[in-house]
């Protein structure tokens, strides 16, 4: 096993834990749910890309699908995680929380029941794995720059406005 593949099962494994140790440090606690989520998530992301470079040609479609929803996951966990930190300002709804975690749900059925975002998965004659993408690739990755650099600019304003120890979190 190479050095890099042994060190993102190491890094799952680590990643999947600590997402659950926040958790359930402090379940009540919003910061810790939706950050222990989006650590849970990394790990579960790292897991995948552990998995697509020891499956065969027959998984390799799954675990490119399993990759790009975990991806997802971190993204929406982090904006979720965005919103309550460093103290809880989002009073999510059902109807809110829906509208963050809507695109997963999405993104799994056109993941694992279409070919609109991956349309195929190859393993090459030198043992290098190939993906070609569908027709709604894109919006995989608009939402991911969406999302993302939302969360980015929530949290660079909050740190603007923040002063003492809230400023240091």
């Amino acid at each position: 096993m190479e050095l890099k593949i042994a060190i993102l099962l190491l890094l799952s494994i680590v990643d999947l834990f600590f997402g659950l140790f926040v958790y359930f440090s402090n379940r009540r606690s919003p910061v810790n749910l939706f950050y222990g989520l989006a650590v849970f998530a990394v790990g579960l992301w790292s897991l995948g890309v552990f998995m697509f470079f020891h499956s065969d040609a027959d998984q390799l479609r799954f675990w490119s699908n399993f990759i790009y929803l975990a991806g997802s996951l971190i993204v929406s966990n982090f904006f979720a995680f965005s919103l309550v930190f460093p103290q809880e300002v989002w009073r999510y709804s059902i109807f809110q929380t829906t509208a963050v975690y809507l695109p997963n749900l999405a993104f799994f059925i056109l993941l694992f029941f279409t070919d609109f975002v991956i349309s195929g998965a190859l393993v090459l004659a030198n043992g290098a794995r190939n993906l070609s993408f569908g027709p709604l690739y894109f919006l995989y990755w608009l939402y991911f720059l969406v999302f993302l650099s939302s969360a980015f600019i929530i949290l660079f304003r909050r740190y603007i406005r923040a002063k003492g120890i809230e400023r240091l979190q």
